[in-house]
């Protein structure tokens, strides 16, 4: 994860029960400039339990990493 140089955006719901919500901090530490976001109330699929937060998240990362 260390080599990655290019923008990255994890999503993490909190009710996730295939993926563990504590990968987070895998991603934080191999990739420090990561964007992490953590949905409190979603699980596996944040775009269907939270769309609203789920497409701010995006367009605010795609903008940021545009730049």
């Amino acid at each position: 994860l260390h080599r990655i140089t290019m923008p990255a955006l994890g999503m993490y719901g909190k009710k996730d029960i295939i993926v563990n919500p504590k990968q987070r901090f895998v991603l934080e530490k191999g990739v420090p400039h990561a964007q992490i976001d953590y949905f409190e109330d979603a699980g596996h699929f944040p775009m269907l339990d939270s769309p609203d937060h789920f497409l701010s998240s995006l367009e605010q990362f795609l903008k940021n990493s545009a730049t």
